[in-house]
């Protein structure tokens, strides 16, 4: 997620210093077709936005699993004291 984010933020530059009507492409699957500037980037950022939505919540998810294996090896720690 991390990586497709990083490339979704040099896309985004990297389409920022096209000056002008220069012809812009898309990668869709195996084919590379002609798109419109504008609207590579509206889809671009939206895209960017959405995938930090999800690296959010899959870092929340990690966090919680990290406190309840640790809740569990405290338990399981004391238990194995008694």
């Amino acid at each position: 997620i991390e990586i497709k984010l990083r490339e979704t933020e040099n896309a985004l530059e990297e389409l920022g210093k096209i000056e002008g009507e220069e012809t812009v492409y898309k990668s869709i699957g195996n084919l590379i077709i002609k798109a419109n500037k504008e609207n590579l980037i509206k889809e671009l950022k939206e895209d960017k936005e959405t995938t930090e939505i999800r690296k959010k919540s899959i870092e929340e998810q990690e966090k919680r699993l990290k406190d309840r294996i640790e809740e569990l090896q405290n338990k399981l720690q004391e238990e194995l004291s008694k």
